[in-house]
């Protein structure tokens, strides 16, 4: 699926604000607030949608460095990640971020589903 110019520039953006942020959990915060405003006018972007994805794991690395449990957003990011990859089936970031989210988050489950 192409994506049209404002998501491609609002994508372009996004990218370069991201290295920025990554490492100011606060900015991290900002920028969820951000993502879920601009996923909302544009629900049906899978390019959006990864990068929201992108950004609530960094909010869980956040948490996570300082022993708080990550498992609330992480859990959240994967349903986002599973909703990115229906949209942008044949979007390879799509499909990278639910796999990292996937792989992060199976710490939270419980043996049994493991097996």
């Amino acid at each position: 699926m192409q994506c049209s110019k404002e998501i491609a520039s609002l994508c372009r953006e996004l990218d370069d604000k991201h290295d920025k942020i990554k490492h100011d959990e606060a900015l991290c915060c900002d920028s969820l607030r951000e993502m879920k405003e601009l996923n909302g006018k544009h629900p049906t972007s899978p390019q959006l949608r990864w990068r929201l994805v992108r950004v609530m794991f960094e909010i869980g690395k956040h948490k996570s460095r300082a022993g708080v449990s990550a498992k609330e957003i992480l859990t959240e990011a994967v349903g986002y990640a599973k909703e990115a990859v229906e949209m942008g089936d044949n979007n390879s970031k799509c499909h990278l971020w639910y796999a990292i989210l996937l792989g992060d988050t199976c710490k939270y489950d419980d043996t049994k589903m493991k097996n």
